[in-house]
């Protein structure tokens, strides 16, 4: 009888699955605020050049490839998916004002305002290629001057939950128990989900750190994109412009609006 007792009052008092808090434990929002303020900064260099390997989940479709990326800031990027013997299936170009897209063996190449890009490129948060080329280095641009803050521990995730809200943007920060290291992000605008992205290991890149991996799930369209990074170099020259990509000569070029949901065929 007495055993069962000091069971019982075990099971109230070690509830499994939990994480032990930090000590010392951070209740501050400010504080963890100014500790990951850092991915607000610049970033590391001008340029980003990255070779990986990618999944991506969308439409009842499962695609396994490899990928060149190739950024410039503040909002240059250009995305050539391989196959595994390196020959081409697809190019993405996009900036601040527009994109082209183009589909190996498809008749058709497609061109417009960059908020239409992920309907036919289907890559999460290329509509706004500033903050993808940010958080594709594993850092988190804060959401600036929110009119509320709020910071909690997640015994059951293990991570500072760092939620950041500005009139209909709610933005939440997965900090690890060290109260610097970003684990993960999400965005919700009026409680659709805008993105949640998930960033695991540490892989060196020269002078600096990026994740080994990370995985970017989007809410319209819904995508899921899981990146594992093979090679990255920060402050490439690239030679030529490899952010402008004509049209192939022969492909009808098809124009996309911000309107446009399906691009057809």
């Amino acid at each position: 009888m007495r055993f069962g007792v000091l069971l019982s009052l075990f099971s109230l008092t070690c509830c499994c699955g939990t994480h032990p808090l930090p000590d010392p434990l951070i209740t501050n929002p400010a504080d963890m605020v100014a500790n990951v303020q850092p991915a607000n900064d610049s970033g590391p260099e001008d340029t980003l050049f990255a070779v990986a390997r990618i999944e991506y989940y969308g439409e009842g479709k499962a695609r396994k490839a490899k990928v060149e990326i190739m950024g410039a800031r503040p909002d240059r990027m250009r995305m050539n998916v391989l196959s595994f013997t390196d020959d081409l299936i697809s190019v993405l170009t996009a900036d601040g004002e527009g994109f082209t897209f183009f589909e190996r063996g498809k008749p058709y190449c497609y061109t417009g305002p960059t908020c239409a890009a992920p309907v036919v490129s289907r890559v999460p948060m290329v509509s706004n290629p500033a903050a993808l080329l940010v958080l594709l280095e594993g850092r988190v641009p804060l959401l600036k001057e929110p009119d509320d803050q709020q910071l909690t521990f997640s015994r059951k995730q293990g991570v500072y939950l760092l939620v950041l809200t500005r009139e209909d943007l709610k933005q939440t920060l997965r900090v690890a128990p060290d109260g610097r290291t970003l684990v993960g992000a999400a965005m919700k605008q009026g409680g659709d989900k805008l993105f949640d992205i998930t960033f695991e290991g540490k892989k060196k890149a020269g002078a600096h750190t990026v994740p080994e991996r990370l995985r970017l799930v989007s809410g319209k369209p819904e995508a899921d994109l899981s990146i594992e990074y093979r090679e990255v170099e920060f402050g490439l020259q690239f030679h030529g412009d490899p952010f402008s990509f004509p049209c192939p000569v022969g492909t009808e070029v098809r124009y996309l609006s911000c309107d446009t949901e399906e691009a057809g065929e």
